[in-house]
């Protein structure tokens, strides 16, 4: 299995996720955690995806099924395309049939999220 994470290093907003792959390697030998970039040629061809990142507004580490429970956004310029725009483009041309987004909060405790990862890949 894949895991595809999503953040930014230098950003103290999204770097969490990405910061977690070295312990998470550690903990799940058998997933591979790539460090993806939204703006890059990301995905690999799988038709499910599982999608580790930063989500704004939850508290806990949460699971989504679906991209309906994501706010949409107005693209207004080529520099609005994120991750979401990318996803939604993947799904309505056929390219992926299922997203699992696990979603992290900006503001928790490593071992909290940890744990609350674990739990959602069970």
């Amino acid at each position: 299995m894949k895991i595809y994470v999503f953040g930014n290093l230098i950003n103290n907003n999204d770097h969490f996720a990405p910061s977690l792959i070295p312990e998470l390697s550690r903990q799940f030998p058998e997933i591979q955690f790539i460090h993806a970039d939204p703006t890059e040629n990301w995905w690999q061809g799988e038709k499910e995806l599982v999608i580790l990142d930063t989500v704004v507004g939850i508290d806990k580490v949460t699971a989504f099924n679906s991209l309906d429970a994501f706010q949409k956004q107005t693209m207004i310029t080529p520099h609005d395309y994120d991750l979401f725009m990318d996803l939604q483009l993947m799904m309505k041309v056929g390219k992926v049939n299922k997203v699992k987004i696990i979603g992290i909060p900006q503001n928790s405790s490593r071992k909290t999220i940890l744990r609350g990862i674990k739990k959602s890949l069970k």
